[in-house]
C-alpha cells in the first residue's frame, strides 16, 4: 500500500473511533506527525492529543511521557504513519478564478464616488465587454 493511502487509512480510523467516543478523549501513538505552531512554524510529533470535545489538546514529542487514560479514553497506535491533523484542502476553480481576473474589483473601494471612477476607468480600458461585472 502506497504512502497515500496509509495516510487516508489512518485518518479515517482516526474519524470512525472519534465519532464513537463522543465523550472519550483519545491519544494517537507512535505518529510521523506533522503540524504548524501558532507562528507558522513546522513542528513535528509523535503524539496527538484529541480532548473530551474532539478539539487536538496537544503533541508531544517522540520519547515524552504519555498521560494516563481515563475510563473510556481510547489510545491508538498507528505504527509510524504520517498524520497531519488540520489539514484543509484549498483550492480554487480554474473558471471562476478566471472570471474574477477580468472583472472590476472593488474591494477597499472607500465611497461611491471612488468606485464610480474605478468603473469608468474599466470601461475605458474594457471597451469590448457589453456588459461590466465587477464587485467587492
Amino acid at each position: 500500500m502506497n504512502a497515500s493511502r496509509w495516510v487516508v487509512r489512518a485518518l479515517a480510523s482516526a474519524a470512525v473511533l472519534l465519532a464513537g467516543t463522543a465523550n472519550a478523549a483519545m491519544q494517537i501513538t507512535n505518529a510521523n506527525g506533522y503540524t504548524l505552531d501558532a507562528a507558522g512554524k513546522l513542528q513535528r510529533f509523535a503524539t496527538l492529543l484529541i480532548d473530551d470535545a474532539g478539539r487536538v489538546s496537544a503533541t508531544l514529542p517522540k520519547g515524552a511521557p504519555l498521560p494516563p487514560l481515563k475510563a473510556g479514553d481510547k489510545r491508538i497506535d498507528v505504527h509510524t504513519r504520517t498524520l497531519l491533523p488540520g489539514l484543509i484542502d484549498a483550492h480554487g476553480h480554474v473558471e471562476n478564478l478566471g472570471t474574477q481576473a477580468l472583472a472590476l474589483d472593488l474591494t477597499g473601494t472607500p465611497t461611491l464616488a471612488a468606485a464610480q471612477s474605478a468603473l469608468k476607468t474599466y470601461a475605458t480600458v474594457n471597451p469590448k465587454r457589453a456588459w461590466l461585472q465587477g464587485g467587492g
